[in-house]
């Protein structure tokens, strides 16, 4: 990049030489200045600012003389300085003033008392914030001292005193995101690289610049980075004649943006464009700082120490190559033999004699183990029963990452299960939760630290203030967390650590639009993203370095079609960003590995093992666990439901089949000759008037009262819930009649004190046939009183499976409807997960769950095929070859059996 040259206004017309720098008079107030966008003069009689000459790409090393020390390592990341103040003024308290009066935007900078030139401060300034900024800091760069350049040849450099304190500049030449601030700032920020000083290495010995002599280039590129400072400063001008009074340092070795002055020095950059080039040098550094936090050697809750002797390896006994990587030929071996180590030690006895009353299984422990930071995996596809307890393996994950140093970014497909994760957060007991009791000051939590919170106990914290907390809102600053938050919080909760990074939760949609940092046009733009996304952000991915979780993972392949086709691009988005990803924990969850192809699962790990584990195998990626004991889960009726493909034998006890009457028909018929898709005509099958139709006053009679000529199936399945008596749960989507079979199920209660729960987004409700109007709750809400035993009046959940398919728990059920036949083999098996849950076993044994699957067919049988007998043929061949498909998959799981290898 050609460097920007700076004019000489008074340089001497002979010789090339300058002539005598001469003070401009201040004719001018410096209100009227500023208003003008000039820069004022000094109101003093310090020494004059002197004419500003050019930098070019290569200038000699300067000499030190007068009392002052600099030392500056010039790398393509990191430069660093150092100087001390003298006259013995001390030189902390100074650069505190100065930078606190900039930065702050007070209106005129603290002076010094003038009693000579090489003391002062800085001048004051009424002016806006970038001349205040230019003007109080300008001194710190750039050096004008013509006899220190004159005499470069001839003097000495000097080892640094007592006093001197380290400067580190960061310059992000080559950084696109400051291309926008304007072609002359990026030109600017490339004249660092250029720095005409000497170079001081690690060892503390001066050296000469590295335009000098190659040797002293080839030392300057040994100079390794120093941790990041916790508050950058952003520095933007040129300095004084005279160093001996010059503050150069701040703190201990604080963490500086270097651009040069433009020409004319008064065309300053916005002060926004300045602080956003401030924050750009401070991600493109940040990723050093992340590989000093050290791996956390604690797990699970309470803490104990992580067992990483499990994963040694003894180059005489197992081979001197050392232990294979993950994907690598042996790998899966070398992870059984540490869990099997892991079991012999008696470690997961201990971890699994949990006092809370909810202790974790074994295969949610054997997840917990093999993705914890001192771990060799870092990516892991988890698939696991539906039903079988995603969320509190995610949960012992979690509790694992909360002192990894980087930020965990939990990810689920509706905004309702997202809800419910901080929901179970608050339920089990963790280190996240400790964390939020303590942050918030919640009452007596610490009585209640080691148990199972109640329902009513979590109700009382909304979704949003957990959401706040541990995203750590307002103490997290530049990618980094405030040390100060840290320090305040050591000292007034010694009992409770704080973690090292913040936690939040996402919607699918969302992380690979907005909060991600991107605009719809597929712009991405980094001043969107959202605020746990920039803590570790490498300047390009906000998926790198971090914890990446995510729930229902199928979702990241494909949402429904009734979604429609806007959700396709943020997905495809993030899918693209994950797989970039670079040094990151990613965790993929999901009970339904195969949607709709059988090449699903393997797409799922292509994006799990991203671009740099791309050529390497399928070893060590996958656990899998798809059993369900009787001991924790209630026994279902037909046997084999969902997991076993359908066969006639169990279409004969699950399928409950109801004939159309000729209105519906005359219905249907129509839908079917304009040409009317299979969802369409599905609809039909259930209603003989289209859904938003079917309450209105025209047709309200109608439907309701004469149902079983407009309703046949609503009618059904509403006289079978309340025939039954057991506590229900009905699926159904909206377009599918949910309004009319709520209203229908009001109608046929058989009293006026039983409740219906609605669980329908922002139209979720709870309903009784003796109140005048709905009580309109949150979905939460909804679910939290069906599932409360303490409120037994709420009978039925009747669910919108456009928002309750995936990520919900029904507890108690005692039958399950399925009210619109499935369109895949997938919605089918995570709508009956819904009523499938783990520790919903009590009394072990007595616990079981009834499976309807309601279809609508043509009295006469030569009429053809129903639509919802199609979709029952679709969901026989899916299952079949799906289910094949998933036990294939089944064969790289980490937990498979192999011959066995050289390994013992």
């Amino acid at each position: 990049m050609e460097l920007p040259r700076r004019s000489h206004k008074s340089q001497a017309a002979a010789g090339g030489g300058r002539g005598p720098i001469t003070k401009a008079a201040n004719t001018t107030p410096r209100t009227t200045q500023v208003a003008a966008g000039k820069r004022p003069a000094k109101e003093d009689s310090s020494t004059p600012m002197p004419a500003k000459r050019s930098c070019p790409q290569a200038r000699p090393a300067r000499a030190q003389s007068g009392g002052k020390a600099k030392q500056v390592t010039t790398t393509s990341k990191v430069v660093e300085l150092s100087g001390r103040c003298g006259g013995g003024k001390n030189l902390e308290t100074s650069l505190e003033r100065d930078l606190e009066s900039v930065i702050d935007g007070r209106s005129e900078l603290e002076q010094d008392d003038g009693e000579n030139d090489e003391g002062d401060d800085g001048s004051g300034s009424e002016g806006g914030l970038s001349d205040a900024l230019s003007e109080g800091l300008e001194r710190l760069l750039w050096s004008e001292d013509e006899e220190d350049a004159e005499d470069k040849g001839s003097a000495k450099s000097r080892q640094p005193e007592a006093g001197t304190l380290a400067l580190r500049l960061v310059p992000v030449s080559d950084s696109e995101a400051l291309l926008s601030a304007g072609q002359g700032l990026a030109d600017a920020l490339a004249a660092l690289s250029c720095l005409p000083l000497p170079l001081c290495g690690l060892d503390g010995k001066w050296r000469e610049s590295a335009g000098s002599s190659a040797e002293a280039g080839q030392e300057a590129l040994q100079v390794s980075l120093v941790p990041l400072p916790s508050a950058p400063v952003v520095a933007y001008g040129r300095s004084r004649r005279r160093f001996e009074a010059m503050p150069i340092g701040f703190g201990t070795g604080p963490e500086l943006l270097a651009l040069p002055p433009p020409a004319p020095l008064t065309a300053l950059p916005p002060l926004s464009v300045l602080m956003e080039a401030g924050r750009a040098a401070l991600r493109a550094t940040s990723q050093p700082l992340l590989r000093r936090v050290p791996a956390p050697t604690e797990w699970l809750y309470p803490a104990r120490l992580y067992p990483v002797a499990t994963w040694d390896w003894d180059n005489d006994v197992d081979g001197a190559d050392g232990p294979p990587r993950q994907g690598q030929p042996g790998f899966r071996r070398y992870a059984q033999r540490a869990l099997e180590r892991f079991r012999s030690c008696g470690a997961e006895a201990r971890a699994l004699a949990d006092e809370s009353g909810a202790p974790l299984q074994p295969y949610q422990l054997r997840v917990s183990f093999l993705l914890h930071p001192l771990s060799p995996l870092s990516r892991l596809l988890v698939v696991h029963a539906t039903g079988a307890g995603k969320t509190r393996t995610v949960l012992s994950a979690a509790d694992s990452f909360y002192r990894s140093g980087k930020a965990t970014c939990l990810f689920f497909p509706e905004e309702a299960v997202k809800d419910n994760f901080y929901q179970e957060l608050l339920k089990f007991p963790g280190a996240w939760r400790d964390f939020f009791c303590a942050s918030e000051d919640v009452p007596d939590w610490r009585n209640r630290r080691h148990r199972c919170w109640t329902s009513d106990e979590i109700a009382e914290f909304p979704t949003s203030q957990v959401e706040a907390c541990l995203g750590l809102e307002r103490k997290v600053r530049l990618g980094e967390i405030s040390p100060t938050f840290l320090e305040e919080w050591a000292w007034s909760h010694p009992d409770v650590p704080a973690p090292l990074a913040p936690l939040r939760a996402f919607k699918y949609t969302a992380a690979g639009g907005s909060k991600g940092g991107w605009r719809r046009n597929g712009a991405f733009d980094v001043t969107r993203m959202d605020t746990v996304f920039r803590f570790g952000f490498d300047g390009q991915n906000p998926m790198s370095n971090k914890n990446l979780v995510f729930d229902e993972v199928h979702n990241l392949l494909a949402l429904p079609k009734w979604r429609g086709n806007y959700w396709k691009e943020p997905l495809r988005r993030l899918r693209k960003a994950v797989r970039d990803s670079q040094g990151s924990t990613l965790v993929f969850l999901t009970g339904s590995p195969v949607q709709t192809d059988v090449e699903d699962g393997h797409r799922l790990l292509r994006v799990l093992k991203g671009t740099e584990n791309a050529t390497v195998g399928n070893e060590g990626w996958l656990d899998m666990h798809l059993e369900r004991s009787l001991e924790h889960f209630p026994k279902v009726f037909p046997a084999g439901v969902p997991d076993v493909p359908l066969s006639p034998e169990l279409e004969a006890e699950l399928i409950l089949p109801v004939e159309m009457p000729e209105e519906m028909v005359a219905k249907y018929r129509e839908v079917e000759a304009q040409g009317g898709d299979s969802a369409r005509l599905r609809d039909c099958c259930n209603l003989a008037v289209h859904h938003s139709w079917a309450l209105r006053p025209q047709k309200r009679g109608l439907v309701l009262e004469d149902a079983e000529k407009h309703a046949a199936k609503l009618h059904e399945v509403a006289k079978a819930v309340w025939a039954l008596g057991e506590k229900a749960l009905a699926a159904v989507s909206r377009r599918g009649g949910l309004q009319v079979l709520k209203e229908l199920l009001r109608l046929y209660a058989p009293d006026e004190h039983v409740q219906i729960a609605v669980f329908s987004g922002n139209s979720s409700a709870v309903i009784s046939r003796g109140a005048e109007t709905d009580e309109m709750v949150s979905p939460s809400e909804a679910l939290r009183r069906f599932n409360d035993p303490r409120h037994a009046e709420v009978r039925v959940l009747l669910l919108d499976t456009a928002f309750g398919r995936e990520g919900l728990s029904a507890i108690g059920v005692g039958q399950l409807h399925l009210v619109d036949v499935p369109g895949s083999w997938a919605e089918y098996k995570q709508t009956v997960g819904r009523a499938i849950r783990f520790g919903d076993a009590k009394p072990i044994g007595l616990r079981s769950v009834r499976v309807n699957l309601w279809a609508a067919r043509f009295a006469d049988e030569e009429a053809g095929a129903s639509a919802d007998e199609e979709l029952l043929a679709q969901l026989r061949r899916q299952g079949a070859v799906l289910h094949t498909a998933e036990q294939e998959l089944a064969a790289f799981c980490i937990t498979a059996q192999e011959p066995a290898t050289g390994l013992r």
